[in-house]
């Protein structure tokens, strides 16, 4: 189940960042909750918040502020590298 939630979360991240390449970290999170609540994944914020938390260990700016700052190419890298 956690290896599918990191699926969900790093894919959500990639077509943000598809859509928006320039997109600031903070500006991309909303983007990234708001997919994921409008495709009824989870019902409001603090529970993606809370889910990304227990997904990763860690809170959503360490590691999704990298994901957005990083070139896109990188970021797709680092994506298949985590999930392959």
């Amino acid at each position: 189940m956690r290896s599918n939630l990191k699926k969900i979360f790093l894919s959500a991240i990639l077509i943000v960042r598809d859509q928006e390449e320039l997109v600031n970290p903070e500006r991309g999170w909303q983007l990234v909750t708001e997919k994921l609540i409008n495709a009824g994944v989870y019902p409001e914020a603090e529970e993606v918040q809370t889910a990304w938390t227990s997904t990763f260990g860690e809170a959503a700016p360490t590691l999704q502020v990298d994901l957005f700052r990083m070139p896109l190419q990188e970021a797709y890298r680092w994506v298949w590298l985590t999930l392959g």
